[in-house]
Formats: C-alpha cells, structure tokens, sequence
C-alpha cells in the first residue's frame, strides 16, 4: 500500500504600521486586508508561509505615500528554512518602468543573480 505524506502549510499576514512605529500579525486573510483597508496610507504589508512549522517564504509590499513606486520582496528558504534567495521587484510608476532583482542569499551576504528591466503598459484614461 502506497504511503501518503501531509504537509502542513500555514500563513501568517502582517503590517506595519509606520507611523504608530508598530507591526501586527493576522492568521486570517480577510481580517488583515480589512485592517490594510482601515490604516489607509502606505503600510508595510506581507506574509510568511510555513511548511511543516519552517518558513518557506517571506512576501513583503511597501508603496510610497503618493503612490510613485512600490516595492514587493520575495524571500525563498530551503527546507530547513534558512533563506536562500531574494526576488525584488521595483515598479517606477510616473516612468512606467519595473525592474526585478534576484540575488542569491548565502552565509549572510546577498550576491546579485540577474537583474531585468521592462516597460509597465501606460495606463490611458479615456
């Protein structure tokens, strides 16, 4: 008889508030995107995912308060969860430009992977 593994996968929401200088975690999604909604502004939002108890990866998002750019990073660990790589995409709203980062994270120093950059499709008001 075939054996069956279970993974345990978990999610815990988070936000900073910067100007309270606070940060707050949520187990439910809709609670958190409620609590972002509520703050207004620009507050520092994420997740970090767990498998089988370890962190498999960090998602943050920071946008500045006129709204220009935005920032999301994306951090990967390995199965014992030490982090291992870090995917940061930068968007220039007025430029309509992106630019994503990789860099491989090892022995606490980031090393640039590979670097792209693309034009964002300009958004026309008719």
């Amino acid at each position: 008889m075939a054996q069956t593994t279970h993974t345990a996968r978990a999610t815990i929401y988070f936000l900073g508030d910067e100007s309270q200088r606070r940060r707050c975690g949520y187990g439910d999604a809709s609670q958190w995107r409620d609590q972002a909604r509520a703050l207004g502004g620009s507050p520092v939002a994420g997740e970090v995912d767990y498998v089988d108890g370890r962190v498999s990866a960090v998602h943050v998002s920071e946008t500045d308060e006129s709204g220009d750019w935005a920032v999301s990073d994306e951090y990967n660990a390995g199965g014992n969860g030490t982090l291992q790589r870090l995917k940061r995409t930068i968007n220039i709203i007025p430029e309509d430009n992106s630019e994503e980062q990789v860099f491989l994270l090892a022995s606490g120093t980031a090393t640039a992977d590979a670097t792209l950059d693309w034009q964002l499709p300009s958004l026309v008001s008719l």
